[in-house]
């Protein structure tokens, strides 16, 4: 929760590879549905959700890595947190985040996901759940989970969204706004 809200870090690749649009799509949504965007550092995903989810009346907070100052992220945010380095940003998401979702792209995602992951199977650490969106998680996800010996409840902690409306909808199982 941020400011009392319900509050959803939106994950995705930094790199410009036709992400900020479904980024800007999800962002809007959530900043629609009432929903505290969180998204990490610069980069074309965190830029396009901040400038879509402010578009919409929405707040967003960015968390940076310490070589990224304030001015260098998405700029219609607020800065809540710097620290020194990408599993502390990790973190920092963790502990403000209600819920993530996360667009497929790049080994970030897949590493923040298996980071957020872990987390979730311990007892001591924050569970958030995890909303992933796209079409080749379900599959990426079997093979992880097989691998990794999950039980159901560990895999529960991922859910599926071909959309961005079904991302969003599935959001109220967890935390509505």
């Amino acid at each position: 929760m941020i400011d009392d809200k319900p509050a959803i870090a939106l994950l995705g690749p930094a790199i410009q590879n036709g992400q900020g649009s479904i980024a800007a799509t999800v962002a809007g949504s959530l900043a629609a549905n009432g929903y505290v965007v969180i998204v990490t550092g610069k980069g074309h995903t965190a830029t396009s959700a901040a400038t879509a989810a402010t578009g919409y009346g929405g707040s967003v907070c960015v968390v940076t890595e310490p070589d990224a100052a304030p001015e260098d992220g998405p700029g219609q945010g607020r800065t809540i947190m710097i620290r020194p380095s990408q599993l502390q940003c990790t973190e920092a998401i963790l502990e403000h985040a209600d819920a993530l979702v996360v667009l497929p792209g790049d080994l970030h995602a897949l590493a923040t996901l298996l980071q957020v992951w872990s987390y979730g199977t311990t007892t001591d650490e924050p569970y958030r759940p995890i909303v992933l969106l796209g079409e080749a998680w379900p599959m990426l996800i079997k093979s992880l989970a097989s691998a990794a010996n999950l039980d159901q409840q560990q895999r529960a902690m991922v859910t599926f969204a071909t959309a961005v409306d079904e991302a969003v909808e599935s959001l109220r199982y967890y935390i509505a706004p």
